[in-house]
């Protein structure tokens, strides 16, 4: 009956948001305040870099106000600024730990750039992401502290929260450069339930050729950017998860023969069944990602409970490309989902005091203020 259910839902989902070329129609027939809406949507969810070049192939420049072009153009060039920035970090972390001889994975923007894969395009990335294993961290930050980056945790509570329950180093800032770093040494908070072990994500990266740099494998790409999408909390940016999911599967299918059999095979080893069946459901239904009807039934075992999947539906699709300003509904339905993942992402006792800790800091913080 679920598979039934989960097959007779995967109709396509207008997405709103142009992202190929099959959508400039829809660009170009757009007036000054569909525009503003547009560049708001798309500026959100960080695809707006790619229009300028998608009108330009279709020779629909000239066809714009002059405001709008300046605008697109703008995002062209800071999309390529990110590209730049982020190959320049990428080369300096390289640089500051290749005596350590550490396993240095790079993590989504920073990989799809390394492996010129389709999400890179036009990718406004604001910090690079790495995975190191967890014993080397402490020799890791010492070799990246030398290099100018530092731990910018707001307070001790932050610095103790990060290092004692969560995936990732406090979040590190170059001290000259002003650009971020985020050290992870798995790809989700140990305190989560749902969390993976690490040991698989190393023992099947891959080499980028040419380079001291690695990337997780093609189906753990996919595996991460689930577990971004829905179970880090930051459902602000799903549209972005779910695209970056469509544009590896259609990389990867192309590149890989076996791909969903490799997938399929990595989620049932690591027991992200439900955080990949939410991936690629959504990445049907927002961009009809061509995925074999064999291969989504096999990963319909996981879906959750009918009732649960309906709620998640409609949930999903009110924080994806919410009217702006959002409606009472995406605003309650994005609370809903910040909810339940910070459920998933500690114990009930263990959150408790979290939220308490975080609640009397603000507190604090506000009465100092007065």
């Amino acid at each position: 009956a679920t598979r039934r259910f989960v097959k007779n839902l995967d109709m396509p989902i207008d997405s709103r948001l142009p992202i190929a070329a099959s959508g400039v129609s829809r660009l170009l027939a757009l007036d000054v305040p569909g525009w503003e809406q547009m560049l708001v949507l798309g500026r959100r969810h960080l695809v707006s870099g790619r229009w300028y070049d998608l009108i330009a192939a279709e020779t629909g420049l000239e066809r714009l106000p002059s405001t709008v072009r300046d605008h697109l153009w703008s995002d062209r060039l800071r999309a390529e600024s990110c590209a730049r920035m982020a190959r320049w970090e990428t080369d300096r972390i390289l640089r500051a730990l290749r005596d350590t001889g550490l396993q240095l994975i790079l993590l989504k923007g920073a990989a799809y750039l390394a492996r010129g894969l389709r999400p890179a395009q036009a990718r406004m990335i604001s910090d690079v992401d790495i995975l190191l294993p967890f014993a080397q961290l402490p020799g890791a930050e010492s070799a990246l502290r030398a290099a100018g980056w530092q731990a910018a945790a707001a307070t001790a509570y932050d610095d103790q929260y990060y290092r004692q329950w969560m995936h990732e180093l406090p979040p590190l800032h170059h001290q000259t450069r002003s650009t971020t770093l985020d050290v992870h040494h798995n790809l989700l908070p140990r305190t989560n339930r749902l969390c993976p072990p690490s040991e698989p994500f190393f023992a099947a990266a891959t080499q980028v050729p040419d380079s001291a740099a690695w990337t997780l494998s093609a189906p753990d790409m996919l595996i991460h950017s689930a577990l971004h999408g829905f179970y880090s909390g930051e459902f602000a940016n799903c549209f972005r998860d779910i695209l970056d999911i469509h544009e590896l599967a259609l990389d990867f299918t192309s590149s890989e023969p076996e791909f969903w059999r490799q997938l399929y095979a990595r989620t049932t080893l690591l027991g992200v069944g439900l955080a990949v069946f939410y991936a690629l459901r959504y990445a049907v239904r927002h961009f009809a990602t061509p995925i074999p009807p064999e291969a989504m039934a096999e990963f319909a075992q996981w879906a959750p409970p009918l009732p649960l999947l309906l709620a998640m539906d409609r949930a999903i699709e009110a924080v994806v490309l919410p009217d702006i300003p959002p409606a009472l509904w995406a605003r309650a339905a994005a609370r809903v989902l910040y909810l339940r993942a910070h459920w998933i992402r500690m114990p009930p006792r263990m959150l408790a005091r979290h939220l308490w800790t975080k609640y009397r800091m603000r507190r604090d913080r506000t009465l100092e203020s007065i």
